[in-house]
């Protein structure tokens, strides 16, 4: 090979990295606008603090299927972070940490066509609200029986 042909061959290369490089510099600028336009995505801190939420509530991380679901929720299902946080809120009162119970929890409140968590309070309150003199008033006083007391037994 001679010198000629050596110093177009690095031309040839040096065209090719600088056009890559406009080319590569030109995705990152769409991709960074795609980003930019996205109007419906929440905040990824408050997607983040849901996560940190579930993780603080269940004791533990969130296994790679957890996050999916979780992540289904918001992406396929359309639920807010915040109804998301309400339901796990209604699981943790329930004593029922479960994702199944809050995917149920989520359905129903998506049947009833609830979409704040104002709504979603509103619901709750008059739910309780009816729950509570009902139990109060079925409950009996039990009456008081009489244990043996084995420490005060004489031999």
């Amino acid at each position: 090979m001679n010198m000629q042909s050596v110093d177009a061959e690095k031309q040839r290369i040096q065209q090719i990295v600088y056009r890559a490089k406009q080319e590569i510099a030109q995705v990152f600028a769409r991709l960074e606008q795609d980003l930019c336009n996205i109007d419906n995505a929440a905040p990824q801190t408050e997607v983040s603090e849901m996560y940190a939420m579930f993780e603080q509530e269940f004791g533990r991380l969130l296994s790679p299927l957890e996050l999916t679901n979780i992540s289904n929720w918001l992406d396929e299902d359309h639920h807010s972070p915040e109804m998301v946080k309400a339901a796990l809120r209604e699981a943790v009162i329930a004593g029922k940490l479960s994702l199944r119970y809050i995917d149920a929890i989520l359905l129903n409140w998506k049947k009833q066509n609830f979409a704040t968590v104002k709504q979603v309070a509103q619901h709750t309150e008059q739910f309780r609200q009816r729950k509570l003199p009902s139990v109060a008033a079925t409950r009996e006083p039990r009456p008081k029986k009489m244990m043996y007391n084995w420490l005060e037994e004489k031999e």
